[in-house]
């Protein structure tokens, strides 16, 4: 019988087109994933994979494979959930504080699947600065808190729900829209659409551009996502933007990606708590949120 655990490591290989980018979605080391993977080859005794210099893609085994995991782990959370409806149903009041980047473009999926299963649960939901939603956890005014960082939040209990990229984005029209692969210096002097200072994303983004030693012109600063979508597509610079964040843009053409590859260009998206006691609300709403997220990936690799 196949393990399920490396059928979901290689989901997530598919779904990020690397092992390297799906072992940080994960959380697991990169080694362990490509054994695993590795493994799963073995039993099935066929690659699922082409490796090439960029990352991987599917070949034709693994298209059937991967085309037969969201029912296999629908199945699966079926189960899970016909149980725990046995044990306990959620109920009461569940407080929720996230970001403006994250509220808009994930949280709405999961707070629908959240309220079709749970409708006893009564949840409300803030939208804050990133440094605002800290203080609200630490101060024990919500009961989660939705954030997106690079890094695991250094307090109470986190668990990264996915991996978001970070994605060089210009307007139709502006000059490197041409171009199939943008080098660092090629953004030297460039105008930049950026986040506000005090944004995690902000901070991900000048390391990258500092280790790179790329010194852009940011004339706009701003927590506002849309807004930054609206100005690039006006040509008035080029902006990193979360990959959740442009797929209708991409698909329709109102944005250009352009290819800059660089490793540690992302954030992760984090579900934090401080306590450790059983909350079934808080439970219930972790797992919608890991499945509204799953869903966004799929999408994007179709």
């Amino acid at each position: 019988m196949l393990d399920l655990t490396r059928i979901k490591y290689f989901q997530a290989v598919a779904e990020a087109g690397s092992f390297s980018r799906a072992a940080r979605r994960l959380g697991v080391s990169q080694p362990t994933l490509s054994i695993q993977v590795a493994r799963l080859e073995e039993e099935l005794g066929t690659p699922l994979f082409r490796r090439h210099r960029n990352g991987v893609t599917l070949n034709e085994v693994g298209r059937r494979l991967f085309a037969q995991c969201p029912d296999l782990f629908a199945q699966v959370t079926a189960m899970e959930r016909t149980v725990r409806s046995q044990v306990e149903i959620p109920t009461g009041d569940l407080r929720i504080a996230t970001v403006n980047s994250v509220g808009i473009y994930v949280l709405p999926e999961a707070l629908a699947l959240f309220t079709r299963r749970f409708p006893k649960v009564r949840p409300t939901t803030r939208f804050e600065h990133s440094d605002v939603v800290t203080e609200l956890l630490e101060e024990g005014d919500i009961d989660v808190a939705v954030t997106a960082q690079m890094k695991k939040p250094p307090m109470g209990i986190s668990k990264m729900i996915i991996d978001d990229p970070l994605v060089l984005v210009c307007g139709r029209d502006h000059p490197l829209a041409r171009r199939r692969y943008v080098r660092a210096k090629d953004l030297d002097g460039e105008k930049l659409i950026a986040f506000d200072d005090e944004s995690p994303t902000a901070k991900v983004i000048d390391k990258v551009l500092a280790r790179h030693k790329v010194k852009m012109d940011p004339i706009i600063k701003t927590p506002q996502i849309a807004a930054m979508v609206r100005m690039v597509r006006m040509n008035m610079g080029l902006a990193f933007l979360p990959q959740l964040a442009l797929q209708q843009e991409l698909e329709g053409g109102g944005l250009n990606a352009l290819d800059f590859a660089v490793e540690d260009l992302h954030r992760g998206i984090w579900l934090t708590w401080t306590s450790e006691a059983e909350f079934p609300a808080r439970d219930a709403f972790v797992d919608c949120m890991q499945e509204a997220a799953q869903q966004k990936i799929r999408a994007a690799a179709l």
